[in-house]
């Protein structure tokens, strides 16, 4: 089941789809271009040299229109619950300290999370670039939890320019962070997230007596 996330405003919407839709296509250019590039040629081998640059602007364009469709299909961010873990779809690429491979959403395996609750988080910050990102702060921070030492829990959001005035689901992890859901339905989803580390935990427990009954 998806949960759609919540914008503050709808300005605020408007303005992180364009952003967002920039940043996609700077990463899409350079290929674009190279499709260009090597379309022009084989349509000019083909059918000479205007037809073929015709067909390779018209190849082009084909190109942008994709991206706009496809951008535009994922651009409602979701957060959902399945076999793997907890899916966060906002294209950010923040992985929020679990330093999983290098992709454009995040899935919170079960055996990373802590806790999940619901309240208004008063202490979020409205998107993804603030002080707790600075390197070596977070390096240093990595290294006090690794060595045992008591730190300060820290918010994050999980949807910049997200609705954090009223209540969200705060999904605490195992490494002193805690990602800020802005959603409607938080008491459905803490429920439900429930459920499923309930049969998680059971799946565990099932594994340690499968080993243990193996060892005799």
């Amino acid at each position: 089941m998806k949960f759609e996330m919540k914008y503050s405003t709808r300005f605020k919407q408007i303005l992180y789809f364009i952003g967002g839709f920039l940043y996609a296509a700077g990463f899409s250019i350079l290929p674009f271009l190279l499709l260009y590039v090597l379309s022009h040629f084989a349509f000019s081998i083909l059918f000479g040299e205007e037809i073929g640059a015709d067909l390779a602007k018209a190849f082009f364009a084909l190109e942008i229109l994709a991206l706009v469709i496809f951008y535009t299909k994922n651009s409602r961010h979701y957060v959902r619950i399945d076999h793997r873990g907890v899916k966060i779809s906002n294209y950010s690429f923040q992985h929020y300290g679990l330093r999983q491979p290098f992709r454009i959403n995040v899935i919170i395996p079960f055996d990373r999370i802590a806790g999940c609750t619901s309240s208004i988080p008063v202490d979020c910050p409205p998107n993804f670039r603030y002080a707790h990102y600075n390197g070596r702060e977070m390096i240093a921070r990595r290294r006090n939890l690794k060595r045992g030492k008591d730190i300060n829990y820290i918010r994050e959001p999980a949807l910049a320019g997200g609705r954090y005035d009223k209540e969200c689901v705060l999904l605490e992890l195992d490494n002193k962070r805690i990602i800020v859901i802005p959603i409607d339905e938080c008491d459905e989803f803490v429920e439900l997230l429930d459920k499923y580390m309930q049969q998680y935990r059971e799946l565990v427990r099932q594994r340690g007596n499968g080993k243990n009954d193996g060892a005799f």
